[in-house]
């Protein structure tokens, strides 16, 4: 029985002594696996910050312009108008800082001296003209279409066109002397294309041509009423 007893008691020494030089078992990480995974964390959270094509983002409400129908009122036979009650000038201001137009495709016309000097030339033309800046709000284009025309003052973006007026359109011409038998002579008005920077329906800024008057000159023709009658007369003969 002793010996027993004194079996087990050298076995639970042993045992003691085996847990107390135990060393904790460390789990060792590779440096390389740590900066993967820590860059791959950082990929993430950057990829969460990217919009992809499939994301919905959402757009600017496109401009509505007000419509111009048919030739506006402020026209009265005219092809442009520097006033009118529905310009867009609020919405202009919005349009002119979204786009970066140049200043340089802005200004006004010079007169040559030529034009300026007309009056005290002791010159003389058979059809009596005014010269004028205009400063064009809207205007009819090549198309026959009424649009609006960049003309915003006070945010520095005016377009000065220099034009030409007939002051008797449709009168006889001031011919000294007098005609050939049968002709007639009348002012008419000349006009030229110009390109000036104007606003799309949905308001992008543009290039158009429009129709501008530019000259007033004296046309002769046959008169109608001088060939009936001339035609009765031979016919009596």
């Amino acid at each position: 029985m002793c010996k027993i007893i004194g079996v087990v008691l050298l076995l639970c020494f042993f045992e003691l002594v085996t847990v107390f030089n135990c060393k904790p078992v460390l789990l060792e990480v590779d440096p390389l696996e740590q900066n993967v995974t820590a860059g791959n964390n950082t990929r993430n959270r950057r990829l969460s910050d990217i919009i992809f094509p499939d994301d919905e983002v959402e757009a600017p409400a496109p401009l509505r312009l007000p419509l111009i129908r048919g030739r506006p009122a402020c026209a009265s036979g005219a092809t442009f108008c520097e006033h009118f009650d529905r310009y867009p000038s609020h919405q202009l201001k919005h349009i002119l800082s979204r786009h970066s137009l140049g200043k340089e495709l802005f200004g006004m016309d010079e007169s040559p001296d030529e034009v300026a000097g007309r009056d005290g030339s002791g010159e003389s033309f058979v059809c009596g003209s005014v010269d004028n800046t205009i400063f064009p709000k809207i205007g009819v284009n090549k198309n026959n279409k009424w649009k609006f025309i960049i003309n915003q003052e006070e945010d520095g973006y005016v377009q000065g066109v220099r034009i030409e007026l007939c002051r008797s359109f449709g009168k006889p011409c001031d011919v000294i002397g007098e005609l050939p038998e049968g002709y007639v002579t009348s002012c008419k008005q000349k006009y030229i294309y110009r390109r000036l920077l104007s606003l799309t329906d949905n308001g992008t800024p543009v290039q158009d041509t429009f129709k501008l008057p530019s000259a007033c000159c004296c046309t002769y023709k046959r008169s109608f009423t001088f060939m009936t009658n001339f035609g009765r007369r031979m016919s009596k003969r």
